[in-house]
C-alpha cells in the first residue's frame, strides 16, 4: 500500500497493510505546517508595550521601537523572564529560555463588554496566503503518495478562550455568562473552519 491508501484504510479501519507511521518526512503522513500571518504585528498594539511575539522557531519580526534595545537584539529576549503574545491576543508566560511553549498568563478579556474591541484587534485572518507558504512548498516538494494532515499553530476554541478569559473565570462563564461564552468559543471555532477551506 502507498501512503495515502494506508492511512485513508487505518482511518476507516479497513485493514491497512500495517499501522501507519507519522515521523514528519519520513513517515506516511506529509505534516503540512502553517505559520503566524505576516500581517500580525505584536507588539505594535496599545498596551503590548514589554510583550513579544509567542511564536516557536526562527521568527523575522518586525519589532516596534521599545523592542530595538541591544538587550532584545536578535533572540536574546528569549533568555529572560517575558510575557508572550499570540494572534489571539492571549498572554503568555515565558521563564527565558524555554524548552517549551510557556505556561498561559493573566487575563486580557476580564470584562465581556470589552469582547467587542479584542476582537476587533485580534481575529487572526484563515485565508491569509502567507500562513500557507511553508505548507505549500513542502506539498511541492514531496511526492503526492502521502496523506497530508494540516497543523495549525492554535489551539482549539476552549484552551483559546480560557486562555483570554483566565481558566477560573472560564469556568466560571459556563454557568454566568453562558450567551457570551458561546459567542467567543463559535469565534475561534470559525477561524479553525476557514482555516480548513483556505487549505
Amino acid at each position: 500500500m502507498l501512503p495515502l491508501e494506508r492511512v485513508k484504510a487505518a482511518l476507516n479501519f479497513n485493514s491497512p497493510d500495517k499501522v501507519p507511521v507519522f515521523n514528519l518526512i519520513a513517515g506516511d503522513v506529509l505534516p503540512l505546517l502553517l505559520t503566524v500571518s505576516k500581517k500580525w504585528k505584536p507588539g505594535w498594539n496599545e498596551g503590548e508595550e514589554g510583550i513579544f511575539p509567542h511564536v516557536r522557531g526562527s521568527y523575522n519580526w518586525d519589532r516596534p521601537q521599545w523592542a530595538k534595545m541591544p538587550d532584545f537584539e536578535g533572540n536574546k529576549w528569549r533568555n529572560i523572564p517575558h510575557e508572550e503574545i499570540d494572534e489571539w491576543g492571549s498572554i503568555w508566560n515565558m521563564k527565558g529560555n524555554d524548552g517549551n511553549m510557556g505556561h498561559p498568563g493573566r487575563a486580557v478579556l476580564l470584562d465581556w463588554k470589552d469582547y467587542d474591541d479584542h476582537i476587533s484587534k485580534y481575529t487572526p485572518e484563515a485565508d491569509d496566503p502567507s500562513r500557507y507558504q511553508i505548507g505549500l512548498t513542502l506539498k511541492k516538494k514531496f511526492n503526492k503518495d502521502h496523506y497530508l494532515m494540516l497543523i495549525p499553530p492554535t489551539f482549539g476554541p476552549s484552551q483559546t478562550v480560557s486562555g483570554l478569559r483566565g481558566f477560573n473565570t472560564y469556568l466560571i462563564d459556563h454557568q454566568k455568562y453562558p450567551k457570551y461564552l458561546k459567542k467567543a468559543l463559535d469565534w475561534v471555532a470559525e477561524y479553525h473552519v476557514d482555516l480548513l477551506k483556505s487549505s
